[in-house]
């Protein structure tokens, strides 16, 4: 009947498989080996409205199958269906909407694109029928799902402006439609997500989260992670609108799908920098940071993680106050779980390691104790001998090197008790992966920071030589020169085919170097090691200051990025217990007053300076400084001016503050201020990200199990819908 030239005979079959395939759930697979799937694609070819109706009404009911979404790619389904939304009819948009979100969750995204779905489909966004708009974004949505050429092609066919202005819509459907929407073709692609701003997403994403619907707004967080995620200047927009306040009250919702969410949404907008997760992780708070660690959901707990790395991050307050807030124990916990995700495992190891390390490579006796007391021992060493992950084992030994550092009660508990072995670590500096060998290294040097005997333990060990560092001392990565360097300097005694003083002069050199890069990371993190080495053995600081390390510091004290100015004068405030780096820097100090503001203001609140430095300064300031006597900063003209009666001496103004010609201003210390302007930042993608869930509570593909001819054309102006029609 289907292949019969008669229409009402077509028109009948088509109504007879639709009541079948209606009639019992398993029915479709009759009408799929019957092969009726090229007849109904033929009579989608025609011209027949009705029967173009029935019969995409038909396929919308089987289509939900993967082996009938087989049958219609090969009987040339995708060309007739996007051919079909060029119609005038709403029933036709909705249903071809439908089967084509269905082909388009099994490969065959590229060949609707190919056959120009996409602007049809765009083209229907400027309708104002809801169940046709909720299934083109929704069909939309599955196209873009980790395919960037479909993205950029939603955007350049001026896709992006209704997507925003549903945003705005009376209907909640449409609300969480378009934000669903706007997440997949956001996700992922940095032009996208800046036309997204551009075309004022932000201010109406960020209005979805002052109504009531809570599963609106758990589609606005999904477009909020996706607009913010590796994007700094959204992620300042977005903070400038006090979103955050709104996204908490989500943590707080009793399903775990929308905490979740709210988590995910939350660390997006923490953005990569350090003082950016702080400031999230600060406003999470401990409580809700603690009760993420403790959900089974697996995207809390690395959000959890996460929140514990920033916190602890260099902060021994923060490590102590999640010790007393019982924050130890959950960590504990989830690495005794087998079936743990691989990224949030990792998380969770690095927060264990974060936990017990400060600025400089100092130790937090009382973090290391907690954690030790949890059993952590046990766990940590199970990992290390038995993971699979060589990424795990070697990020376990970093753990472990910070759970005892600096520690010698733990290092013999850890080895006499536990079994430890260097052996253990010390083939991980030949694995294939640069970065599991010099993460191992780091670990290893860890081990025999400021501790001779664990370094005559390596040397008994096995054998360390030069050779295993010499990539990443030639390296064009400046980080990880940087960081050999550091490497070869603390292990110099270790190491057997080079002497050590050999080592350490060349580390020294290249570190210094380091500090005439142009990019900000290779700066802050030469900073952070020149200070742990500045207090480690006796002759290295004496290295730095004798190659002008004092005066390269000083100088990107000026620089704009906070965390650059920390870093160096972290540094300089360890080298102060050098007496040559002493009288280098007092003389700094001397000559520019506010050198010395520039210091005691970027220093971290941990890190050391020398009291007798602080002192000494404050009594040249009494004394006198040389500086405040210049003719610039308001002193006497060198050059006297002699003028006879009192009122035509001449009158001096001295000046408040001396002038400083390379004063920048203050650095703004209020967190917020930094959102003011944006700042193009290089971004590395984080290999831990998750995938977003496709389904959703609120917003379902429209399928009418029954077409009614008698509805059809009540959404277009018509004057005569089928006059061939019998």
């Amino acid at each position: 009947m289907l292949q019969s030239e008669s229409y009402k005979r077509k028109i009948m079959a088509v109504m007879s498989l639709e009541v079948i395939c209606l009639a019992k759930e398993e029915y479709w697979q009759y009408i799929l080996s019957a092969g009726t799937i090229p007849a109904l694609i033929n009579a989608l070819k025609g011209s027949k409205i009705k029967l173009q109706c029935k019969t995409v009404g038909l396929l919308s009911n089987i289509s939900t199958h993967a082996s009938v979404v087989h049958a219609l790619v090969e009987a040339g389904g995708i060309p007739a269906l996007i051919n079909l939304l060029v119609s005038d009819e709403p029933q036709l948009h909705s249903r071809c909407a439908a089967v084509l979100y269905d082909i388009a969750q099994l490969e065959n995204k590229d060949v609707i694109a190919k056959c120009n779905g996409i602007p049809a489909l765009v083209n229907l966004l400027k309708l104002d029928i809801e169940n046709v708009l909720v299934n083109v974004m929704s069909c939309i949505r599955v196209l873009c799902m980790g395919n960037e050429k479909n993205q950029r092609a939603v955007r350049d066919h001026k896709g992006i402006k209704y997507l925003i202005d549903f945003l705005s819509s009376d209907s909640d459907m449409l609300k969480a439609a378009s934000s669903a929407t706007i997440a997949e073709v956001a996700r992922d692609n940095r032009d996208v997500q800046n036309a997204m701003a551009m075309e004022g997403a932000i201010p109406p994403l960020v209005a979805l989260f002052k109504g009531k619907h809570l599963s609106v707004q758990v589609k606005g967080a999904m477009a909020v992670e996706s607009l913010a995620s590796y994007n700094p200047s959204i992620q300042r927009a977005f903070l400038e609108n006090s979103l955050s306040k709104y996204l908490l009250k989500l943590l707080k919702a009793f399903q775990i799908d929308v905490k979740e969410q709210g988590a995910v949404a939350l660390w997006a907008l923490a953005g990569q920098t350090l003082k950016q997760q702080k400031y999230m992780a600060e406003q999470i708070g401990y409580n809700f940071i603690i009760n993420m660690l403790l959900s089974p959901s697996a995207k809390m707990q690395y959000v959890g993680g996460e929140a514990v790395i920033a916190l602890s991050k260099d902060s021994r307050i923060h490590q102590n106050q999640i010790c007393e807030g019982n924050g130890i124990a959950p960590l504990i916990r989830l690495l005794r779980i087998s079936k743990l995700a691989e990224g949030t495992l990792l998380s969770v190891i690095r927060a264990v390691g974060s936990m017990c390390i400060g600025v400089a490579h100092t130790s937090n006796p009382i973090s290391q104790q907690f954690i030790v007391d949890e059993n952590a021992f046990p766990v940590l060493i199970q990992l290390l001998r038995n993971h699979p992950s060589p990424s795990i084992k070697v990020e376990v030994a970093f753990s472990l090197a910070c759970l005892v550092l600096r520690n010698d009660e733990l290092q013999n508990i850890l080895q006499e008790n536990e079994g430890f072995k260097y052996a253990d670590v010390l083939y991980l500096l030949h694995s294939q992966d640069k970065d599991i060998c010099l993460r191992a290294g780091y670990a290893l040097t860890l081990f025999a920071f400021n501790n001779r005997f664990q370094q005559y333990l390596m040397l008994e060990s096995g054998i360390m030589t030069i050779s295993i560092f010499e990539p990443f001392l030639e390296s064009t990565v400046e980080t990880e020169k940087a960081m050999a360097a550091f490497q070869i300097i603390i292990l110099a005694k270790v190491i057997i085919d080079m002497d050590h003083i050999t080592l350490s002069s060349r580390g020294v050199t290249i570190l210094v170097d380091c500090l005439h890069s142009v990019q900000s990371a290779t700066i802050v993190l030469t900073g952070n090691l020149i200070a742990s080495l500045a207090h480690s053995r006796a002759g290295i600081p004496e290295a730095f200051t004798t190659l002008g390390t004092i005066q390269r510091l000083c100088y990107h004290l000026y620089s704009e990025k906070e965390e650059v100015r920390t870093a160096c004068s972290c540094a300089l405030g360890y080298l102060t217990y050098n007496a040559n780096a002493f009288r280098i820097l007092l003389m700094e100090c001397r000559n520019k007053p506010n050198q010395f503001l520039r210091i005691t203001n970027n220093i971290s609140r941990d890190a050391s300076i020398n009291p007798a430095f602080l002192k000494e300064f404050q009594i040249q300031q009494k004394v006198g400084l040389p500086s405040l006597s210049l003719e610039k900063n308001g002193g006497p003209s060198i050059i006297p001016v002699f003028k006879k009666g009192k009122r035509h001496r001449r009158k001096l103004k001295p000046k408040i503050q001396p002038r400083d010609s390379l004063t920048l201003l203050p650095p703004v210390t209020n967190f917020m201020g930094l959102f003011k302007a944006a700042k193009k930042t290089t971004v590395s993608h984080n290999i831990f990200s998750f995938s977003s869930a496709t389904s959703s509570d609120i917003i379902k593909v429209s399928r009418p199990r029954i077409v009614f001819l008698n509805e059809l054309g009540k959404h277009v102006q018509k004057d005569d819908l089928e006059t061939t029609e019998g």
